[in-house]
């Protein structure tokens, strides 16, 4: 935290400098997903299901009109990742929802992710504050909760993706494969100074071979 609070201090501002966000831009956004998959007063866009999928597609293209590097990877992960150098804050959600869930469950915080990269990257103050944005997937658990988030972090085991299914029998695999996301590479957040012991993780920053934006290290006892 004392590390963060250091890397913000020269970007202080008062009340009236601040970054402003385009209210008229984030409730688009947000009223274009909700397009994608509503029903009645809620929406309907289970993972992998072709409506999740699209509005993937479209957070997608959002983020590269915001100037991030868009991702979707092998889990159906989301990622807009910033182009400036040096460790980013990762600010997100998910946009997967249950059976005709809650329109901003989840979408909101995708949108207002976005909107705050689109507003800092716009200000000249703090455009080069590297910030990166996440759609997770199935964090409503069709197939597995959380199945973004532990995907990101490596707490998704094989044994864990062999016995899920969905309520009617189907089977994450095949979700995946019919996604086209069966041998899409996955993003992970690398844990330690060394290799992961399931074999070396992609890099969340492909320009550096060893030394990525996520690494941490474990806290020594």
């Amino acid at each position: 935290m004392a590390q963060l609070n250091a890397a913000l201090r020269p970007f202080s501002y008062n009340a009236g400098t601040m970054p402003r966000i385009v209210p008229e831009r984030l409730l688009s956004d947000l009223r274009t997903l909700r397009s994608i998959g509503a029903q009645g007063t809620g929406v309907v866009r289970p993972a992998f299901s072709v409506k999740d999928m699209e509005a993937r597609r479209w957070l997608a293209a959002r983020y590269e009109e915001a100037g991030l590097e868009a991702t979707i990877d092998g889990v159906g992960n989301v990622f807009g990742r910033s182009r400036k150098p040096g460790r980013a804050l990762l600010v997100g959600s998910h946009s997967d929802t249950q059976p005709t869930g809650g329109w901003l469950d989840g979408a909101l915080g995708v949108v207002y992710a976005l909107e705050v990269a689109r507003a800092l990257g716009a200000d000249s103050a703090t455009r080069d504050l590297p910030l990166d944005i996440v759609s997770f997937q199935d964090e409503e658990s069709r197939f597995l909760g959380c199945l973004g988030s532990r995907s990101l972090i490596g707490t998704l085991t094989p044994e864990m993706e062999r016995g899920a299914t969905d309520k009617n029998g189907v089977v994450l695999a095949d979700a995946l494969a019919q996604a086209g996301l069966a041998h899409v590479p996955r993003l992970r957040i690398v844990l330690t100074a060394m290799d992961s012991p399931q074999g070396e993780p992609i890099s969340f920053r492909p320009r550096s071979s060893r030394a990525d934006r996520w690494r941490r290290s474990i806290p020594s006892s």
